[in-house]
């Protein structure tokens, strides 16, 4: 039997029963194969269905409810880790009842506390309460990965204020503590995880903290480009090579060309990517044994940082 076809926009994405009764869409209809139940009293068309439950629950999102924890955090584009489930979490502002549903995780918050923001017309937690929330799930490295992703260089989703805002306004809360020495180790200015994670390393090693994308010059004074991690004191380079370089034959040369560059003006260029493991070790080593080195190098990332001459501690 050939079916009813489903009024365009319930074809294209989830519904309410209640929204397509309205339209004149009969119950058996509902109760067809090419629809998807995830939630009771939504229909999602089946094979559209993200892999992502958000797309599916949005439409039963009541006032004063908001997608919220890790689910407002994957929706931000935020580093989650992966050992973190995959749940739908929804909160309510008192007095709004929060959602019994099965596959849902119900939360309550004050409205003083409530930090929403839009995205693509849905009510989420905005980047900063999001990250916030996950302070009690993960580790202070991991918040501090999660922190460098909300200043990030490029993109921002927030500012330092923001972070400082949000954790003095929660002292004392779940995770505070938590939240609060990540704060103090969260930098500006970050590409990547890989960067993030690279730099937490390198201070897990006791080496002196670098500084984060600084400018490189070249001898003449001209802008070569942007050092991953620098020791600009040192002339001391470490750059992260990520999968662009194995994807991105355009991207790659380019790379080739500044981290050269960088070499002529007098750095060490130390490289580190996922073949040297999780801690980076050979590379932090070679960091090590470039800082401690007894005679400076020629030149220096000029003009990087505070400008200090490259050989002075």
């Amino acid at each position: 039997m050939r079916r009813t076809p489903l009024p365009t926009r319930f074809s294209t994405s989830a519904f309410t029963v209640a929204e397509a009764l309205a339209q004149g869409v009969k119950e058996d209809r509902l109760a067809a194969s090419d629809l998807d139940a995830p939630f009771r009293g939504i229909r999602f068309p089946t094979a559209r269905r993200p892999a992502d439950a958000v797309a599916a629950y949005a439409p039963r999102l009541t006032y004063g409810q908001f997608f919220s924890h890790s689910t407002a955090a994957r929706m931000h584009g935020l580093p989650v880790p992966s050992r973190i489930p995959d749940e739908l979490h929804v909160t309510a502002i008192q007095p709004v009842r929060a959602p019994r549903i099965p596959g849902v995780i119900a939360h309550h918050i004050r409205p003083h506390r409530a930090a929403i923001t839009l995205l693509d017309g849905v009510r989420v937690a905005d980047p900063v309460a999001a990250w916030a929330s996950l302070a009690p799930l993960l580790s202070i490295n991991e918040l501090v990965v999660v922190g460098d992703a909300l200043v990030r260089r490029k993109n921002a989703l927030a500012t330092m204020e923001d972070l400082l805002r949000t954790t003095r306004r929660l002292r004392g809360g779940r995770g505070a503590r938590k939240l609060a020495a990540a704060l103090a180790a969260v930098r500006p200015r970050t590409d990547s995880v890989q960067e993030s994670w690279l730099r937490i390393r390198v201070m897990a090693a006791g080496l002196p903290e670098p500084q984060v994308n600084t400018p490189v010059l070249a001898r003449d004074g001209t802008f070569i480009g942007f050092a991953d991690l620098c020791w600009p004191r040192h002339g001391v380079i470490l750059e992260y090579d990520g999968e662009q370089h194995q994807t991105d034959e355009e991207q790659y040369l380019k790379d080739i060309e500044r981290l050269e560059a960088f070499m002529a003006a007098g750095n060490r260029v130390i490289r580190a990517n996922k073949s040297h493991g999780p801690w980076h070790r050979a590379p932090i080593a070679r960091v090590r044994a470039a800082l401690l080195r007894e005679l400076p190098l020629s030149g220096g990332p000029g003009g990087a940082g505070r400008g200090d001459t490259p050989g002075k501690w």
